[in-house]
């Protein structure tokens, strides 16, 4: 089995980092997955030698040149890129292997409206060589009149803490979670301090147990949907925040609300990118 490594090296300026923000970490309460099994799902990965490597968001794989990931796992990461002067995205379920297969990052785009709120909490990036490995494989976009419809069972992947204590898995999880009525999310935040939950541009996710939850380091990853008309999965969230790791609905960017922005980067930039990350290699 071969991981995926993506090179890149960002200067940029560091934002003020949100309070919920779901830090680097794992799936609470969810089950390992098999080879293959999500073969989109790529993790953004500090690479400090041979033997050390260290998680820091979720992603997946659009198309053989773009993947999307949160704009946080970006903004938020600036001290520590600069720092190692790269990082590395790396795919499939075994995130702490020799076998993996590099990609050199050739830009990447932060949604311009991203703020400290979390709203537009999206980024794209786009690679030099193509995603075409075995276990490299784009996740399909919903259609523009997708409609979230409240109590979807929905699935959330990632390489997150397993508990609030830090436990960490090498490998690949996921959780099944319902999609959760606006009234309900905006509820549960009401105590202590948070931010405005925008229906429009985000969409919650629980667990009527209490048990399954995104948590540390599943930023990034996506919330994936399966249609039961023709079976194909879709990608209809990124994990954006929650309550550190306490089984609170989670708030993901609602993907729809971000197709038109999705298309226009990748149409306008395939010959040029607005943040080439390699005109910054030497600073």
């Amino acid at each position: 089995m071969e991981l995926i490594l993506i090179q890149i090296i960002l200067v940029v300026t560091c934002r003020v980092t949100p309070y919920h923000k779901i830090k680097r970490g794992r799936i609470v309460d969810g089950e390992n997955a098999t080879a293959g099994q999500f073969p989109y799902m790529i993790s953004l990965s500090i690479v400090v030698n041979q033997t050390v490597m260290k998680h820091l968001c979720g992603g997946t794989i659009l198309t053989t040149s773009w993947s999307v990931t949160a704009a946080h796992c970006i903004d938020d990461e600036i001290e520590i890129l600069i720092k190692y002067k790269y990082i590395k995205m790396v795919g499939n379920t075994l995130i702490y292997t020799k076998n993996y297969k590099q990609h050199d990052i050739d830009c990447y785009e932060i949604h311009p409206k991203f703020g400290n709120e979390f709203g537009n909490d999206i980024a794209l990036i786009r690679v030099e060589q193509p995603f075409n490995g075995h276990y490299e494989k784009a996740i399909a976009l919903p259609p523009s009149n997708f409609k979230y419809v409240i109590g979807t069972k929905v699935i959330i992947i990632g390489w997150g803490h397993l508990d609030q204590e830090g436990t960490k898995s090498d490998l690949l999880r996921y959780t099944e979670v319902r999609l959760i009525d606006d009234f309900s999310c905006k509820r549960a935040y009401q105590t202590g301090k948070t931010r405005e939950l925008n229906s429009d541009i985000m969409v919650c996710a629980g667990d009527d147990t209490h048990k399954n939850t995104a948590c540390f380091g599943d930023s990034g990853g996506p919330l994936i949907q399966e249609s039961n008309q023709s079976g194909e999965s879709y990608q209809i969230g990124i994990t954006s925040f929650g309550r550190n790791c306490i089984p609170f609905p989670v708030v993901f960017t609602r993907i729809t609300a971000y197709l038109d922005w999705i298309n226009d980067i990748q149409c306008r930039h395939e010959s040029s990118c607005k943040n080439n990350i390699f005109e910054n290699r030497n600073t």
